[in-house]
């Protein structure tokens, strides 16, 4: 007796009995995962007798599942029989000469995926595995026939015909069980991949045949929702714990995203998912995602770039044809600089709006702004960075056309990154990781001076302690830390001087945050504070920035987390040029455009420490080393700056009433 014939004896015996024990439903279970085993390792089977006799025991369990609703614990073990039957379906699909039979048998595997994608299927924990063979079957189908494929992408992702599982895939995908998730994300990849092969052996015409799988993903609505889920799937495993399931959820909408993009479909995807009503920044948060995705897959491009030898890289641009994969590459990427600069407009004005007293009742649209700008840079400094790889080599490509589009005035890119760093200091001036805030210093002194608080203390250090507790109740203390200073080098603890720009004016923090200590420090009365003791706190409801005012911490405005190095790692990658390449008029153009717009300045004040930007001044100094390589103009300019006492600049303000220059600040002569 073969395994079909152990599995039919198995299951008959579960039929004749009117209540099968358990024992009996587990021997026949037993057998249909033994059956599986032997299809799976490539025994011959009679492929038709299987299915005949698949199709008859799921018909005869979903006509019983209808009746034991309500009944959980008998679901469950039917459930577990069908788990077993469907295992032996998917091995079966995942041969290459069962294909025609399984081809024969589709209807009814339409029915079954229509019974079990019912939302109280779907949501019940008992028939979750269930679900999850069966999203396997399809993948399997999917990949192993071309036949079959066609008939899984027609009937159940675009949905093209009459079919009760027309949405079957892109329920999968939603399925609360990470591997239903991941087998339905990689049904989605195997189909794509059939136009990521055409482009492989340059069979794929630009822009991409009709008829492709990728082509439908981007221009069908059925797609289009298709990836809208996917990349929901995305955006929650990267919330998820640490499993390999989702990390492998995690490489698989990448890769699809990387066909994409390299089947030069990734720009007219990017634009079909935007918004087009609404309140501005008109960006969803799918392309959000898109773009975080985007930058993964530019991750790991560039990581692959950097370990190819010279042979292949010249084997690689012999074999195929580079202009056409430049095409490719320029189709993919022509919405990002005009969306940048879009979002960059719209951030500055926000901003320039809350700075220059307008106010900002709501700050939701620049959040949603920083986000996608985040996620900009970090693909345009990937993309910038692909091209340096390749002009390393004397080798030309579509990422060095786009580096040089990067670079030329007319995209607009470098004016949207200077005005854009520019109103970023002024909107959330830097804060320094050293400076500690107002109740941490109170509780400093309340934990050295516990006896402050109690009522008539005598006038010695227990009383000063308790005065000055008092001043940093009501935001009125002052102390050495507050003392002016002479120059650059002798700049505030938590960072170098800011420069007297632009970037750096804010509004005053009003007469109590400009009261400064007297030289030898102490408080308002000339007693002097203790060692211990840590900074006094700024006028309440304040903190300190590093360019020496306060600013209030009671509104909402948004840190705007990573942003400022960000411009700044992108400015340092258009403007940096390797060792031994030719030095190229459009970056001298480029230095001298920075300079004329005043970001030269702004980059020098950007070499102060930001907590909310790490590594900044890195960042900072890099960009400023090339922006100022063999360009005298600018190099004239830095030199030119002075360092500004402190008493010239109060006695400025007292004058004409403009902002105080911040301690040891620096000005044109």
């Amino acid at each position: 007796m073969d395994d079909l014939d152990a599995a039919q004896v198995a299951w008959a015996a579960c039929d004749a009995a009117a209540h099968p024990a358990a024992s009996e439903r587990q021997h026949a279970t037993a057998q249909s995962l033994a059956l599986a085993r032997t299809i799976a390792a490539g025994t011959a089977v009679d492929a038709p007798a299987l299915w005949n006799w698949l199709v008859a025991r799921w018909a005869a369990w979903r006509t019983a599942d209808a009746a034991l609703v309500g009944d959980s614990a008998a679901r469950k073990a039917a459930a577990e029989g069908v788990r077993a039957l469907l295992v032996i379906a998917r091995n079966s699909a995942a041969q290459a000469n069962h294909a025609i039979t399984v081809l024969q048998h589709w209807d009814d595997v339409c029915g079954v995926l229509a019974h079990c994608l019912r939302f109280e299927t779907m949501t019940e924990p008992a028939l979750l595995p269930m679900v999850r063979v069966l999203a396997q079957l399809l993948a399997n189908a999917a990949t192993c026939d071309s036949a079959l494929q066609r008939i899984v992408w027609k009937l159940h992702v675009l949905g093209e015909e009459a079919s009760p599982s027309a949405d079957a895939v892109q329920r999968l995908l939603s399925s609360p069980d990470p591997k239903t998730a991941l087998a339905a994300a990689v049904l989605v990849l195997n189909c794509v991949d059939t136009a990521y092969e055409e482009e492989l052996n340059g069979t794929m015409s630009t822009p991409p045949q009709k008829a492709s799988f990728a082509h439908d993903v981007v221009h069908t609505s059925a797609g289009l929702r298709l990836i809208e889920t996917l990349l929901s799937v995305y955006d929650a495993a990267l919330l998820d714990e640490d499993t390999d399931t989702t990390d492998e959820l995690i490489q698989v909408t990448a890769a699809i995203v990387q066909r994409l993009f390299k089947c030069g479909l990734f720009g007219v995807l990017f634009e079909r998912l935007r918004p087009r009503t609404g309140d501005e920044p008109h960006i969803s948060a799918h392309q959000v995602t898109l773009l975080q995705v985007l930058g993964a897959c530019l991750d790991e491009r560039l990581a692959l770039r950097k370990g190819e030898s010279k042979t292949n890289r010249m084997s690689t641009r012999m074999l195929s044809n580079v202009m056409q994969k430049s095409q490719r590459l320029a189709h993919s990427t022509a919405p990002l600089m005009p969306l940048f600069c879009e979002l960059s407009a719209y951030a500055v004005r926000v901003m320039q709006q809350h700075v220059d007293g307008g106010g900002v009742d709501d700050f939701r649209g620049l959040i949603r702004a920083h986000m996608a700008l985040l996620a900009l840079l970090h693909a345009l400094h990937l993309l910038g960075m692909c091209a340096q790889e390749d002009i390393v080599h004397r080798e030309t490509s579509g990422e060095t056309e786009f580096l040089a589009g990067m670079r030329n005035p007319a995209s607009g890119v470098v004016d949207a990154c200077l005005a854009l760093l520019h109103e970023a200091n002024r909107f959330f001036p830097a804060q320094s990781h050293f400076q500690p805030g107002r109740e941490a210093q109170a509780a400093h002194i309340h934990a050295r001076y516990p006896e402050a608080e109690g009522p008539d203390r005598p006038e010695g250090d227990d009383g000063r302690a308790k005065r000055l507790v008092s001043e940093l109740a009501t935001g009125r203390a002052s102390g050495p830390d507050d003392r002016p200073t002479g120059g650059l080098e002798d700049g505030p603890a938590h960072g170098p001087a800011a420069l007297r720009s632009s970037a750096t004016h804010s509004p005053a923090a009003g007469a109590e945050g400009q009261e400064q200590a007297s030289v030898d420090g102490g408080t308002r009365d000339g007693t002097p504070l203790s060692s211990d003791c840590a900074a006094p706190a700024p006028p309440e409801h304040h903190v300190p920035t590093a360019t020496g005012r306060v600013h209030p911490v009671t509104d909402t405005r948004p840190a705007l987390y990573r942003l400022k190095c960000s411009v700044l790692q992108l400015l340092g990658t258009l403007v940096y040029e390797p060792n031994g390449a030719r030095h190229l008029p459009e970056v001298r153009a480029l230095q001298d455009q920075v300079r004329e717009r005043g970001g030269l300045l702004d980059t020098l004040n950007m070499t102060q420490l930001d907590k909310h930007n790490p590594y900044i001044r890195e960042y900072a100094i890099f960009t400023l080393r090339y922006l100022l390589a063999g360009n005298a103009a600018s190099q004239a300019l830095i030199a030119s700056l002075r360092a500004v006492p402190p008493e010239q600049a109060s006695a400025k303000h007292t004058s004409d009433g403009s902002p105080p220059t911040p301690s040891g600040a620096a000005s044109m002569p």
